[in-house]
């Protein structure tokens, strides 16, 4: 039995179960992201793969030409040799699993990692035929000890009977130790890692690439995967510092994407704003209402169309001409006017 099947009956402590719970806190946050990303949702997953893609070419050395690589991964070139396609073939890979994890009813299969290897360097790769025993006096194939794993993931998932994340990194702990391929078993963790990620709905990896988190965070995964594996040999993995590990990293990384939410709310708001500002110098008659201003906008707030007049009032671009809601506005300058035509710099030498 696989530390997959016994860790039903393993007791989450008080600790981890308080990280867990904010974990999944910020879970319950993953539609207000998706909607704060709006018209920028498939764009920025689409930049992200891409940035998957560069770090895996500098990690693997798929392709050495620079030049060559970033436009066969941002601007999809066709490959001119092996290397190239290799590195086009790794893309799609990354967009499949993508795809497939937002599938409600895809699981985990092994023989899809083992296609998306051969797709990107060629059928020679295959599934280890070394065999390999963990407590029990029949060997068994890595082959047949990868495909069990995988089945006795997909069952415990299934079932629901226990937490998927807890159930993930114990999984990627397994997968590290038995190293089920002939080669490129790295590159195979972290294909898995990814979509295991994107099954559990963990948001920060749908747009922030978790090439790069692993990456930067190797050497920390790693040597807690080899701590918790010192018994690995007797069919015992301690995995909790690796789960913890990965919680802090899903947390700080929900922060960072929420920082890039404000930063893009606020570049919204800036381009509202200088919208706003276009229209009344440019399409609004000499003396004009906030209400007219609005009939252009309708979408904006009234503090936004505020804020936007002010501006214009302290660049002695208008003035007002009363008081209250329905107070009026005349210009001071017309759009022929150096001080509009180079705004900021009108003044500079």
């Amino acid at each position: 039995m696989s530390n997959i099947m016994g860790i039903q009956n393993y007791k989450i402590d008080g600790a981890l179960l308080y990280k867990l719970v904010n974990i999944y806190k910020l879970i319950g946050t993953n539609n207000f992201i998706s909607e704060s990303f709006a018209a920028k949702d498939s764009y920025i997953q689409k930049e992200c793969i891409e940035k998957s893609c560069i770090l895996l070419n500098n990690m693997f050395n798929f392709c050495s030409a620079i030049d060559r690589s970033r436009l066969v991964i941002t601007k999809d070139s066709k490959p001119k040799n092996y290397q190239e396609q290799s590195l086009y073939n790794l893309k799609q890979v990354l967009i499949d699993i993508f795809n497939k994890a937002k599938e409600p009813q895809s699981i985990l299969n092994p023989m899809d990692f083992v296609d998306y290897l051969k797709k990107i360097y060629g059928k020679q790769i295959k599934i280890s035929t070394n065999e390999y025993s963990i407590n029990n006096p029949n060997k068994k194939s890595v082959r047949y000890l990868f495909i069990k794993l995988c089945d006795e993931y997909n069952e415990v998932i299934q079932k629901k009977n226990y937490e998927s994340l807890i159930i993930s990194f114990v999984f990627l702990m397994e997968l590290y130790n038995l190293k089920p391929f002939e080669e490129q078993n790295e590159l195979a963790f972290i294909l898995i890692f990814y979509y295991l990620m994107l099954k559990c709905e963990i948001a920060p990896y749908k747009y922030l690439s978790l090439v790069e988190i692993y990456k930067d965070n190797k050497e920390q995964l790693l040597d807690l995967i080899n701590n918790g594996s010192v018994n690995y040999d007797t069919g015992v993995l301690y995995f909790n510092d690796f789960v913890e590990y990965n919680l802090k990293l899903i947390e700080q990384n929900y922060k960072k994407l929420n920082k890039i939410l404000a930063e893009i709310k606020q570049e919204n708001r800036a381009f509202k704003h200088d919208n706003i500002s276009k229209t009344i110098m440019e399409l609004l008659p000499n003396i004009f209402t906030k209400e007219e201003v609005k009939k252009y906008h309708p979408d904006a707030s009234d503090s936004t169309i505020v804020r936007a007049l002010n501006a214009l009032k302290d660049k002695k671009y208008i003035t007002p001409l009363g008081t209250g809601r329905s107070a009026k506005w005349q210009k001071l300058i017309d759009i022929n006017d150096p001080r509009y035509l180079f705004g900021d710099n009108y003044d500079q030498d």
